[in-house]
């Protein structure tokens, strides 16, 4: 009985299937120890203080509060560290639907653009509120807001050298997430 010949053809097939199983075997432990490494940080906490490369923030108070239209919009609180007589310029931006896999996260509403001079908003002191000029259009969709705890809204803050103003200029400093709570303001 004759034994068959091996042929390159051969050698080549049971090469390309032992990397294939190499490569395989390698991405699958990859994989397995990759997921003992996850966090459970959510894409919305706050990482305040922060120390950017121009300015120092030192608290942001989030709440909500309702206009004369009946929408409910968004606001945040910023303190500046006071004890840094820094200048530059920060921008506020509101973004919605962080952490919520369904849908993507966008800007709301326009953006803020303040230059802080020796280490003061423009209205001469280290705090200073801003709105939000969008929200959410009624009671009912804030109600819905405050019952989850999976999405939030969140102010991001992103700084720059003075008299900066376009986008690219701009880089993130920190972010707060939007409370789900309601203050009370007096319409006029």
């Amino acid at each position: 009985m004759t034994k068959p010949q091996t042929t390159a053809k051969d050698f080549l097939f049971i090469g390309l299937s032992g990397l294939l199983l190499l490569a395989l075997g390698l991405g699958a432990l990859y994989y397995l120890s990759s997921i003992g490494n996850m966090t459970a940080l959510e894409p919305y906490e706050s990482d305040i203080p922060a120390e950017g490369q121009w300015l120092h923030i030192d608290a942001i108070e989030t709440y909500w509060i309702t206009n004369a239209k009946e929408e409910v919009i968004p606001v945040a609180t910023i303190t500046i560290d006071s004890n840094h007589n820094s200048d530059g310029t920060l921008r506020v931006l509101f973004k919605s639907n962080i952490g919520d896999a369904n849908e993507v996260s966008k800007y709301v509403g326009d953006s803020n653009t303040l230059a802080i001079t020796g280490g003061k908003f423009p209205n001469g002191s280290n705090t200073i509120t801003i709105q939000c000029t969008k929200g959410l259009e009624n009671m009912a969709d804030y109600l819905g807001y405050k019952s989850q705890p999976f999405m939030r809204w969140v102010v991001e803050l992103r700084e720059a050298a003075p008299n900066a103003n376009r986008a690219t200029d701009f880089s993130e400093l920190t972010h707060a997430p939007l409370n789900p709570v309601m203050l009370e303001v007096a319409q006029q």
